[in-house]
C-alpha cells in the first residue's frame, strides 16, 4: 500500500498550482497592464510639461511685446532672435529685416558703439551682465542718450542660451542731472 498525502496538502498543492497558473497567464497581461498605465502616465506628463512651456512663451511674449522699453533677444553670437516693436523703431527697421542679423550691424551705430556692443555681447556671452550709456543723434539733429543693458540667460546646465539686450531712453535724466550738476557748481561758487 502507497500511503496517501493528506488531503490539505493535496489542496496547498492544487492552490499552488493554480496561483501559478494565474501568475503565468495574469502577469504577462498585468506586466504589460502597468506598462501601460507607465506610458500613459510618461505621455499625460510631456503633455502636461508642453502646455506649461506654451504658457511661459504666451507669457514671456505679452511682456516681450508690450514691455515699455525696447528689447533685443540675441544668441550669445550676437544675432538678433526677435525684438519687440520698441526696438525695431530704435533700430529703425522693420522686425522681419533684422532677424538673423548681427545687433551691431544696425546702421544706428558708429564704429566705436559698434565695438563697445561687441564686447558686451560678448561678455554676455560668457555670463556676465553689463550696462552702459550710448549716445546718438536722430535725424532731426536730436541727441538722445540710452541706456544699453545685455543680461545673459543661463539654461539648466549653466551655459549662455540668450542674451536679452535692454534699450532705454535715458536722455531726461541724463540732461537733469547735468543741470543738477551745474546748479550744485553755481551754489558752491555763490552765484545762484
Amino acid at each position: 500500500d502507497v500511503a496517501q498525502p493528506p488531503a490539505s496538502l493535496v489542496y496547498g498543492i492544487h492552490v499552488a498550482v493554480f496561483m501559478l497558473t494565474v501568475t503565468l497567464v495574469g502577469g504577462p497581461q498585468l506586466l504589460l497592464t502597468e506598462a501601460l498605465r507607465a506610458t500613459q502616465l510618461q505621455q499625460r506628463a510631456a503633455r502636461e510639461a508642453q502646455a506649461a512651456r506654451e504658457r511661459s512663451e504666451l507669457a514671456f511674449h505679452a511682456v516681450f511685446d508690450q514691455a515699455s522699453v525696447a528689447l533685443v533677444l540675441l544668441t550669445p553670437a550676437g544675432d538678433i532672435l526677435q525684438l519687440n516693436a520698441r526696438a525695431a523703431r530704435f533700430l529703425g527697421e522693420l522686425e522681419p529685416a533684422l532677424v538673423g542679423t548681427q545687433l551691431t550691424a544696425a546702421a544706428h551705430f558708429n564704429t566705436e558703439q559698434r565695438a563697445q556692443l561687441s564686447r558686451a555681447v560678448e561678455q554676455a556671452a560668457l555670463g556676465h551682465a553689463s550696462r552702459r550709456e550710448l549716445s546718438w543723434t536722430q535725424e532731426g539733429g536730436d541727441a538722445r542718450v540710452y541706456q544699453v543693458a545685455l543680461s545673459p540667460f543661463l539654461d539648466a546646465a549653466g551655459q549662455v542660451r540668450q542674451v536679452l539686450v535692454e534699450l532705454v531712453d535715458v536722455s531726461d535724466l541724463v540732461q537733469t542731472r547735468s543741470m543738477l550738476a551745474q546748479a550744485r557748481r553755481l551754489e558752491s561758487l555763490g552765484k545762484l
